[in-house]
């Protein structure tokens, strides 16, 4: 029971990382928000904070700005950082968790393939 309250205050968070995403992701949808993306974010926050009250890990949808402007393969460091924290902050799990950052080289490397 505890495991389920953790992902229900988790869900906000993630939904707002994942909207964040989706925007970055579609090319037409990225140039109608890049002006106003970090705008946007503030108010992403203080949804989360006023109405779930997820003042903190909510914080973390700041980390999607950088994320945003340097595209998936250029933030893709960055998304696995706000991973590591969500699942440290919500679950506990630092220690399994820094796996995650293993795959960043495997990502790169292949990326560097596909690209070339």
């Amino acid at each position: 029971m505890k495991k389920i309250n953790r992902i229900v205050q988790a869900a906000p968070v993630l939904a707002m990382l994942v909207f964040q995403l989706i925007f970055g992701v579609i090319p037409v949808l990225h140039g109608l928000i890049a002006p106003i993306f970090p705008m946007l974010t503030v108010v992403l926050y203080l949804i989360l904070g006023f109405s779930f009250q997820n003042w903190h890990p909510g914080w973390l949808v700041f980390l999607m700005i950088p994320v945003f402007y340097a595209g998936i393969v250029g933030g893709y460091p960055i998304l696995i950082t706000i991973l590591f924290l969500l699942s440290g902050f919500i679950f506990d799990t630092w220690h399994p968790a820094w796996m995650l950052y293993l795959t960043i080289p495997i990502f790169y490397a292949i990326c560097g393939n596909i690209i070339h």
